[in-house]
């Protein structure tokens, strides 16, 4: 099922005028309202007269993580909705404008669609409505095709499982960690026969094929991947359809870009490299060709599905996690709040490489402890209280009990101005 027909399926050239008349007037507004874009441009000579339409896209400055705390958080415009997503401890308040949360419920509608998921179907959505927007924004897009709305994440994983078997669950909205939680619970209860599930949406984390064949086996039931980036505190930038042959971008709202080899190009066919996106509508808290640290393979070769859009799949190009924060199981972690952390251990100067690996496809953790003083002689009792000083503190973060080891060698490429690298080995 397609649920916008006329902007899902234009053809290539209507699209990008229509990028091009929302860019015109996206720089405009942010030049002369948001400070930071105007300096920015003006480092470079450029006004805003200088964007006559999306091929000039390459013209304006890339934004990254680290200008987005030169950002104003929001700007002056009434909000709508205010909804919480928490960070390091610390809670942060998403604004949405009317505009905002129209554009997000139709862009997850879109999603939900895509699947096969229509106003027939019952949706749990297994989001913790109190973690991110994620799941409010959800519940507008569910209301707006006409399903029935299931919202579950208060839920242990076994009444979770009984609630889907009562209500009849076609769909479920959650995290690849917890959709794996929910397969093998059903495998154990031997349960899997009285689910009626047709469609499962995964964002937040990534996963790879060997874990979508599991799920789909357990559940029998089709699992789709979706796209969002936790900066913009919001689901459906893009996603799979029925084909599963890549996630569709919501090209009237987003407009992507991929970097590869210090250059630039616009989603041209089979292009690989990082993921750049604008917000063409976003009304509060725009971005300006913001490099998202994600690595993807992009086309914009027909779909058989019938829509126009460019499709992107994820790739893995570099392990070594630069963001300020990550998902494991399900949880949103800061990588800050886990350095600060770790730096405050007395004991012993020390560099940490955090590996994330995978196991029984959930998420595992292992540390290597390495003394910045590497003649430091620690006797066994200091050892064991260094590791189990790191083990209370990230299982205190983490919910997960690590494996620790400390050793002797020479600092390596790893640290550059860090104390604490993390290394994500799951194939994400």
């Amino acid at each position: 099922m397609i649920w916008n027909r006329t902007r899902e399926c234009m053809s290539r050239d209507e699209r990008m005028d229509m990028q091009g008349k929302k860019l015109v007037a996206l720089i405009k507004r942010v030049y002369h309202d948001i400070h930071y874009y105007r300096k920015k441009m003006q480092e470079q000579g450029l006004e805003p007269g200088d964007i006559r339409d999306i091929e000039d896209l390459n013209k304006l400055p890339y934004t990254t993580e680290e200008d987005l705390t030169k950002l104003p958080i929001s700007y002056d415009m009434q909000m709508k909705c205010h909804t919480l997503s928490v960070s390091d401890g610390l809670k942060n308040l998403a604004r949405y404008t009317a505009n905002d949360i129209r554009m997000w419920s139709e862009c997850i509608a879109r999603t939900l669609s895509m699947t096969g998921l229509c106003r027939n179907d019952t949706i749990q959505v297994a989001y913790s409505y109190d973690l991110a927007s994620c799941g409010l924004l959800t519940r507008c897009a569910i209301e707006q095709i006409g399903a029935l709305l299931a919202p579950s994440a208060i839920y242990k994983t076994r009444e979770l499982i009984s609630k889907m078997r009562e209500i009849g669950i076609t769909g479920i909205l959650c995290t690849p960690s917890h959709l794996l939680r929910i397969a093998k619970t059903v495998e154990e209860l031997g349960c899997t026969k009285e689910l009626q599930l047709k469609a499962a949406l995964c964002g937040e984390e990534s996963f790879d094929e060997t874990t979508r064949l599991y799920l789909e086996k357990q559940l029998h039931s089709k699992v789709y991947d979706t796209y969002n980036i936790s900066e913009l505190t919001s689901a459906g930038i893009a996603g799979e359809c029925t084909h599963q042959q890549g996630m569709h971008i919501q090209e009237d709202f987003f407009a992507a870009e991929v970097l590869g080899d210090n250059t630039h190009t616009n989603a041209t066919d089979t292009t690989q490299g990082e993921l750049v996106l604008t917000t063409l509508e976003l009304e509060n808290n725009p971005l300006v060709r913001y490099r998202t640290n994600e690595y993807v393979t992009i086309t914009n070769k027909p779909c058989a599905c019938g829509r126009s859009t460019s499709r992107i799949t994820r790739t893995v190009c570099d392990n070594i996690i630069s963001k300020e924060s990550f998902m494991i199981r399900g949880l949103c972690i800061s990588t800050q709040q886990l350095r600060l952390a770790l730096e405050r251990i007395n004991d012993i100067k020390a560099y940490y490489i955090i590996h994330l690996n995978k196991k029984f496809n959930l998420d595992m953790v292992d540390v290597e402890i390495i003394p910045k003083d590497i003649k430091q002689d620690l006797s066994e009792k200091d050892t064991n209280t260094i590791k189990n000083k790191v083990v209370n503190i990230l299982q205190h973060i983490l919910g997960i009990t690590p494996k620790t080891i400390i050793i002797n060698r020479e600092n390596n490429w790893y640290f550059s101005n860090k104390t604490v690298v993390i290394l994500d080995h799951r194939n994400l």
